[in-house]
């Protein structure tokens, strides 16, 4: 059972190796960009022996619904790197993956998250944190999907996104 939840939370949440800038993992602010990112995932890519990788851009802010808020790490993610990496696209409840590029930004929620603010498929919400220079914005988003998280923690699960540029 430990090794299976072990096994859950490097296949879900952590991977096998993050790379991000020094103190980032102490403040989680969005200005501690990595370096070049896009650069570095390039010649990760190149790599030979790699199994799959994804870059993300993490960010803690808050997803609020018509009726509740809630505060939550915010993943943006590369939709088919991502799948690749850890099967996020397996574990659809319900609607889609990232099927086609929608008009609108799109985010999937936890069952978790969506049951806690009552949204439904199609619905939109709001999410609000802090971009790069340090400012306050926020952005409509239309939950396309709804996956099973393997964690119980509904405020600190991340919630992956599709569009987002933060």
């Amino acid at each position: 059972m430990h090794d299976q939840s072990i096994r859950g939370v490097i296949e879900n949440e952590v991977s096998h190796l993050q790379i991000h800038h020094p103190p980032f993992k102490q403040d989680y602010e969005p200005r501690y960009l990595l370096p070049h990112g896009p650069a570095v995932v390039r010649q990760l890519r190149a790599l030979p022996g790699r199994a799959a990788l994804s870059g993300r851009t993490v960010v803690r802010g808050i997803v609020a619904s018509a009726y509740s808020s809630a505060g939550l790490q915010l993943n943006g993610i590369e939709p088919a790197a991502e799948h690749q990496l850890t099967g996020l696209g397996r574990r659809i409840a319900e609607g889609s993956y990232f099927s086609t590029p929608p008009k609108t930004p799109a985010i999937l929620l936890s069952t978790t998250t969506a049951r806690k603010l009552r949204v439904k498929l199609r619905s939109k919400v709001v999410l609000t944190f802090q971009d790069t220079s340090g400012a306050i914005t926020s952005g409509a988003f239309r939950r396309v999907g709804l996956y099973r998280s393997p964690s119980t923690r509904p405020t600190t699960r991340p919630t992956p996104l599709c569009g987002a540029r933060i």
